[in-house]
């Protein structure tokens, strides 16, 4: 008896505060969701893990705000068509992304491409081929390439074709890394 009036006396002298308590976990987030607008928010301070999946679509998204050179900085795949016109030529990049170099020691029939970062994790695929419609560079169309990952730089790889009947073989190629 004497417990349950303790009880009764803290109720009543705290009972202002108690209310209070109540309205303030129940009542006071949808009025703040009303309240706060951009404007409030720090710059930065959304990033994408608090967005929820499928919460950003097409109609929602500004006009221009997305666009192809934003999405080529923060793309993973990495290309290039190397030009080699025979074994007596060294080989160059034609054109691509993310390829800067190719080394191609005359008379070597290998390759070493360094990518513009570390290609660990990434797969890597070089096919012999034409980088554009004349067709005018050195290709062996029935060779097949062999790439193998650089120990020393992880930016790098070595690339060699051979030919079905054996035999390496210098040629054009396009190569892509996707990671």
């Amino acid at each position: 008896m004497r417990d349950s009036k303790r009880l009764r006396d803290h109720v009543q002298s705290n009972a202002v505060a108690y209310v209070a308590l109540f309205v303030a976990l129940g009542g006071t987030g949808a009025w703040a969701a009303d309240k706060i607008t951009s404007a409030d928010i720090a710059k930065n301070a959304v990033r994408s893990k608090h967005i929820k999946k499928k919460a950003v679509k097409t109609p929602k998204i500004a006009d221009r705000a997305v666009t192809a050179d934003k999405l080529a900085a923060n793309a993973t795949s990495r290309f290039a068509y190397i030009r080699d016109d025979g074994p007596l030529n060294a080989a160059n990049v034609q054109y691509g992304r993310g390829v800067p170099a190719v080394d191609d020691p005359i008379g070597d029939n290998a390759y070493k491409l360094t990518f513009d970062r570390s290609i660990v994790n990434c797969v890597v695929l070089a096919q012999p081929g034409y980088g554009n419609p004349a067709g005018s560079a050195n290709v062996e169309e029935s060779a097949f390439g062999t790439i193998s990952m650089e120990e020393n730089d992880p930016r790098e790889v070595d690339v060699f074709f051979e030919m079905a009947g054996g035999g390496t073989t210098d040629t054009a190629f396009l190569v892509t890394a996707t990671c």
